[in-house]
């Protein structure tokens, strides 16, 4: 689950996104994307690196739970 976190900025409350700061390799050069998860299928949200040949390319949502279209159990 990708969770929002209040921050002041400029005297005002913003919401932004727990993400991760880098890619399992150390770069960060992550953008925010959504996709299909590769056990279960249901969407998800996922972070691609942009370092080029990255091998840890794309980083999924580690609180998602895996219940979907494959009635995959907890």
């Amino acid at each position: 689950m990708v969770r929002l976190i209040p921050v002041e900025q400029k005297g005002q409350t913003v919401w932004i996104e727990d993400a991760p700061k880098q890619c399992a390799e150390g770069h960060d050069q992550l953008t925010p994307s959504h996709g299909a998860c590769p056990v279960c299928e249901e969407p998800v949200r996922l972070w691609r690196c942009q370092a080029e040949g990255c091998p840890a390319s794309t980083q999924y949502d580690d609180e998602h739970r895996h219940y979907g279209r494959r009635n995959l159990q907890p």
